[in-house]
């Protein structure tokens, strides 16, 4: 037995209108789902990467599921009949569970964009001065990162860049040479040159590429001087605190260590968030940058870290998580009703 939507007008048009602002709703996520996927700090490899893809996957999901509810909905409107009613409950109960599971699984840049820049300001309080080994940082993908930037690539990118092991052009380095000796000792290095102790706590700044390697190697970012040994580590065997040859042997353990944690989604990180924000370091501003060359006109000597620049691009994602959040609410309601 049917009754029309004429004959209850009222009831009709509110479940008519209802259904019609939810399909808006789910229509604004899909659009908004779609340029989130454009943002390349969520296709950074790893685990920003399976995260947003995983969330981007259960919203989509439950999108469509979410359509054929609302359409079921709009039939109610006009035809009450226990079938579409069932029907309609139906579609409508996996809508929320989906959006708050996308939500959970998607919570490792969820949290991101939601987070209070104070709790960065906060962590990096505590290692702007002197990066502490022993710290253990917020377990967020963005302190983890900023943990494993500046206390390794970082850290060595500023010990190492321009030196015996990854030389710089003389007219490059000259810019680096011209900065006061205090600044350079508060990043470990000097350009004293009857300082050639680089196992004393300051690596001297150098132009000059180490005997037996060529004249001309000067890498143009510190990632390439850490491939292009690790190359050659590789060939001779990678035997722990054997240099090959021709690399400092003063370095060596340093990039040992870095050999550990070389995964292609740090550099992908590094690279985006470097090439975004023209910055160095996540917490405390690097004397060089890691991935973006010595010689670029528009990259020179850091001028600014990169927390600011990284917290603005992860807050990108805010609207659709809200949108989403609201969308599990919404239809939560609707089957309650």
């Amino acid at each position: 037995m049917t009754k029309h939507c004429n004959s209850r007008k009222p009831w009709a048009f509110l479940v008519l209108a209802i259904n019609i602002g939810f399909i808006a709703v789910l229509i604004l996520s899909l659009v908004l789902l779609i340029l989130f996927q454009r943002k390349e700090i969520f296709a950074v490899p790893g685990r920003i990467d399976s995260s947003a893809t995983k969330f981007v996957s259960l919203a989509m999901i439950g999108f469509c599921i979410g359509i054929v509810a609302s359409v079921f909905g709009i039939g109610l409107a006009c035809v009450k009949h226990r079938v579409l009613s069932v029907l309609y409950g139906a579609f409508l109960l996996p809508v929320p569970v989906l959006y708050v599971i996308a939500m959970r699984n998607g919570g490792r840049f969820t949290r991101h964009s939601m987070m209070d820049s104070s709790k960065v300001t906060e962590y990096c309080a505590k290692v702007d001065a002197v990066i502490d080994p022993t710290l253990t940082p917020p377990k967020l993908v963005l302190f983890e990162y900023a943990s494993q930037i500046d206390k390794n690539w970082q850290a060595n990118a500023n010990k190492w860049m321009c030196s015996s092991q990854c030389p710089c052009n003389p007219t490059v380095a000259a810019k680096w040479l011209a900065l006061d000796e205090s600044v350079l000792k508060s990043y470990g290095r000097t350009k004293n040159t009857l300082d050639k102790n680089d196992s004393d706590g300051t690596v001297l700044l150098s132009a000059i590429a180490p005997t037996g390697k060529e004249t001309d190697y000067f890498p143009t970012d510190f990632i390439q001087c850490f491939t292009d040994w690790k190359a050659d580590w590789t060939s001779a065997g990678s035997i722990a605190g054997t240099t090959p040859l021709p690399w400092y042997s003063a370095a060596q353990s340093d990039f040992e260590a870095l050999s550990k944690l070389a995964t292609e989604g740090n550099f992908e990180f590094l690279r985006l968030v470097e090439k975004t924000n023209t910055c160095a370091g996540i917490c405390k501003k690097g004397l060089f940058y890691v991935t973006l060359g010595l010689e670029d006109a528009n990259a020179g000597i850091p001028t600014t870290r990169c927390f600011e620049g990284v917290l603005e691009d992860f807050s990108t994602a805010k609207p659709v998580v809200k949108t989403v959040g609201a969308v599990a609410l919404i239809s939560f309601i609707l089957w309650l009703i």
